[in-house]
Parts: structure tokens; sequence; C-alpha cells
């Protein structure tokens, strides 16, 4: 089978998928120029959904492409021919909406209040557990991830 941005059927989702790569690189390797350690390390969980989103395209149109070459070689199954369609569609449409979700992800990454939210979420709850005793304080003065789970 021909990759996919050769197959006309899926140049724009192949150069769809393609763009947003090129996206999260230059946009993830200019952030991680400017910003902090602390800050990096709280967005990588953003880089890894938005690289993630970009594979699931990525998956579903190869599926898609595969059902549709299965369906041409078996005939004409109307039951294949169906479902190879509704999977071509599912993938397009994923990669129709890829990079705004993507570029939503990346803006995200320098967020600061976002970054105390995320450590909030990441360690706020095994703190608590760990010293019950304590009251709540504000975020901003609160240690994190020194707690044993």
């Amino acid at each position: 089978m021909a990759p996919l941005k050769d197959q006309e059927q899926w140049m724009k989702s192949a150069k769809a998928l393609e763009e947003c790569l090129v996206l999260i690189a230059i946009r993830f390797t200019a952030y991680a120029t400017v910003e902090g350690r602390n800050v990096l390390e709280a967005s990588a969980r953003g880089l890894t959904f938005a690289m993630a989103d970009v594979f699931a395209g990525a998956l579903l149109c190869e599926h898609a492409a595969w059902s549709e070459a299965k369906t041409r070689a078996s005939g004409s199954d109307a039951i294949m021919a169906s479902a190879a369609k509704v999977d071509r569609i599912s993938a397009q449409r994923w990669c129709e909406q890829l990079d705004r979700r993507v570029d939503q992800l990346i803006q995200s990454l320098g967020n600061e209040d976002r970054y105390e939210q995320d450590k909030e979420m990441l360690f706020g709850l095994a703190d608590a557990r760990a010293h019950p005793a304590q009251q709540a304080s504000p975020v901003s003065s609160q240690t994190y991830g020194e707690a044993k789970l």
C-alpha cells in the first residue's frame, strides 16, 4: 500500500498530521528556550497530549486506508464498503480539527496558573494524606511532592 500522503483522498489529512507535528516541534522548542525548568516539566503533559492527538489521527487514517484497501480487494461487499466509508470520514474529521486542538494545548503550556494547578493535582492529595493534621494553606505556600505514597 502506498504511503497515505501519496493517495489523493488522504493528502489533506496527511498534510494536517505533518503540519501539527511541525507546529509541536517549533512551538515547544521555542518555548523550551524561554521558560524555566518548572514550567517545562508541568508542560510535558500538554506536549504529550498534543503528540497523542497527532498519533491517534495517524492511526485512524492508517486504519481507514487499510479498510478501504481490504474492501477493494474483496469485491463488492456492501457492509465492508459502508464500514470503510465510515472509517475514512471519521479519520478525516479527526484531522480537520486536529490543528485547533494541538494549537490550544500548546498555547496553554506557558500559563503560570496552570502550572500551580498541575502541581496541586499531582501532589496535593498525596501531601494531604501524608500530613492530615496540617490545615490547608494557599497553594503558593505549599510544598509539593514530599509525601511518600
